[in-house]
């Protein structure tokens, strides 16, 4: 009887251990899993930063190309100043080029007519010589 009291305890004592086991197997195989995801997580993360740091990349020059046409407008405008000066200039120099002209027709005219006066009077000087 004591000894079927040792088995029976031995008996026992291997089932709980073979629970243990199946219960430890399950464990390490959830926790493997839980593994295999955290790598996967892990990757997609790596994955994320390179991306993050390619984008870093491309707004930095993205941001200097940005200033480089910042620059490039302010030239321009600079440029298109000077260019209405220079237009605003042509439009006095014209403006006064007319006033200029509008006075050498109006001299033009006044000779016109002080030669076509002489003319008239050498006309009738010559009719009262003949």
């Amino acid at each position: 009887a004591e000894l079927r009291a040792i088995v029976d305890s031995n008996e026992s004592k291997i089932e709980q251990l073979t629970q243990d086991r199946d219960d430890y197997k399950g464990a390490s195989q959830q926790a493997e899993a839980e593994l295999e995801k955290a790598q996967t997580t892990l990757l997609s993360l790596e994955e994320m930063v390179e991306e993050y740091d390619l984008l870093q990349e491309e707004s930095e020059k993205l941001r200097q190309d940005n200033a480089t046409f910042e620059s490039h407008i302010e030239k321009l405008a600079l440029e298109k100043d000077e260019v209405e000066e220079t237009a605003l200039q042509a439009t006095t120099d014209i403006e006064e080029t007319k006033s200029l002209l509008r006075i050498a027709q109006q001299e033009l005219a006044e000779k016109e007519d002080e030669s076509n006066q002489l003319i008239l009077k050498n006309t009738d000087l010559v009719v009262q010589a003949s």
